[in-house]
């Protein structure tokens, strides 16, 4: 009886999942099939109709990630860099995963290697200038929408790269300048003898 009762289970969880990535599939979520396929395909359990979907999805996700960087391009904007950056990143991504898999499965499916190394690099540093010069432009004028938008910028710049050497001072601008009073305190030692101007000193800056 727990024999038929598994065997009735696993056709379930088969069912299931035969019908959620069709589902992916018919509404173009091609990177959804690419990673539920792509997770079967590394327990060697994919058939040829699986394989058919997998191909067709990994090949129509670059397609569609392609083209959008395309039509960026053309447009010739600044604030294009970061969805290009995004886009170029997700097709070196979306590889990654079809790399690992067996040689037969990756020739099935028309998998060639790209090396995006340079111009994944080449957008992120495009992206982090756009994301840092837009920020400081917004808040020359700090009004409540700017300030909003350029926190929103700001986000997107730590996602990119945390460690981008505008962050720090990009984040106390945006404390400072929304704020109606600033408390501004200094503690020293007892023992240290300040000048006389010390606090002069302190208070010089902007």
């Amino acid at each position: 009886m727990r024999a038929v009762k598994f065997i009735v289970f696993g056709l379930f969880l088969l069912f299931f999942s035969c019908s959620t990535t069709k589902k992916l599939y018919e509404t173009e979520d091609y990177d959804g099939v690419v990673e539920k396929l792509g997770q079967k395909a590394a327990n060697g359990k994919l058939n040829a109709e699986q394989i058919e979907v997998l191909a067709n999805s990994y090949h129509g996700a670059n397609e569609k990630d392609y083209d959008k960087i395309m039509e960026l391009k053309m447009t010739g904007q600044p604030n294009i860099w970061p969805e290009i950056y995004k886009r170029t990143l997700s097709i070196d991504q979306r590889q990654e995963k079809i790399s690992d898999l067996s040689e037969d499965i990756k020739v099935a499916i028309g998998y060639k290697s790209l090396d995006l190394d340079e111009e994944i690099n080449s957008t992120k540093e495009k992206a982090e200038i756009f994301l840092c010069a837009k920020s400081y432009h917004l808040l020359k004028t700090p009004t409540e929408e700017n300030i909003e938008e350029a926190r929103g910028l700001v986000d997107q710049l730590f996602k990119i790269n945390p460690t981008n050497r505008n962050l720090d001072d990009l984040r106390v601008k945006l404390i400072i300048m929304p704020s109606e009073r600033i408390l501004f305190r200094v503690a020293t030692p007892r023992e240290l003898f300040l000048p006389e101007d010390f606090a002069r000193l302190v208070l010089d800056f902007e």
